[in-house]
């Protein structure tokens, strides 16, 4: 976005006083959310104070020696908070490796969402092709939407499970890990999630590319064949019909 990427620090800076003035140049106007993230990125910077005459250069404040080296980025790194992140719902077993690298793209807010191709610098109107109400945000969605809701109450309602849904996707999937299910269908339960956002992003990509849309009695219904059809490659000695498949889930 720099309008001058070959500049250097002083070029865009200016002394008042003892304080600095930050005066960048950008090629094109920001979108809403850069508005917010450069004045961050000022406030980040706010106070900084410039060494007149020196040349621009680069500082590893992970280490007293301000040289980067590969021990001390190690050890700034291991001496975080550890991340928590669902991993083991992800990367379950049973369920396709294509299917949990996009639920762990779901987590980390990464998938092509159109409020995220914006973030990239592409030109969209943003509208959740799903409710067509709401723009389409990760979290809209896959969890907030009303077509998601369908899904999410449909899974719950089949399982018996009352619920209170959390601000987001990564937030369900722990709580969802949590939740305490029979043992005989617990399998089900942990799969459940995965496919349910897989056949919510299929749809949507439908929708989007195809110009073509599932009624939402066609959606639920693909959603439980589909289910249906991973427990049974899954655990073939334990899931036979469909019909058997839909009666295991209550007592």
């Amino acid at each position: 976005m720099a309008l001058d990427r070959e500049a250097v620090v002083s070029d865009y800076a200016s002394g008042v006083g003892e304080g600095t003035v930050w005066c960048p140049t950008f090629r094109r106007r920001f979108l809403d959310w850069e508005v917010e993230e450069f004045a961050r990125l000022l406030s980040s910077i706010e106070g900084a104070r410039l060494a007149q005459g020196q040349a621009d250069r680069f500082v590893w404040t992970a280490h007293a020696s301000k040289v980067f080296s590969v021990k001390s980025f190690y050890e700034a790194w291991v001496g975080r908070e550890p991340v928590e992140f669902p991993w083991r719902l992800i990367w379950m077993s049973g369920v396709p490796k294509k299917v949990s690298f996009f639920a762990w793209t779901v987590c980390r807010g990464a998938i092509s969402t159109l409020d995220n191709l914006q973030k990239r610098g592409f030109y969209l109107a943003n509208r959740c092709c799903m409710c067509k109400e709401e723009t389409e945000l990760v979290d809209h969605l896959l969890l907030r939407c009303p077509w998601a809701k369908e899904l999410w109450q449909l899974i719950l309602s089949l399982f018996g499970v009352p619920w209170v849904f959390p601000g987001g996707v990564k937030g369900m999937f722990f709580c969802w890990e949590g939740a305490r299910i029979r043992k005989d269908v617990k399998p089900l339960w942990r799969m459940a999630p995965l496919r349910l956002v897989w056949s919510l992003w299929g749809e949507r990509n439908r929708r989007s590319f195809e110009d073509k849309e599932l009624p939402l009695h066609r959606l639920k219904y693909n959603f439980l064949c589909l289910l249906h059809f991973w427990a049974k490659e899954a655990f073939p000695s334990h899931v036979d019909s469909f019909v058997d498949f839909m009666e295991s889930f209550r007592l």
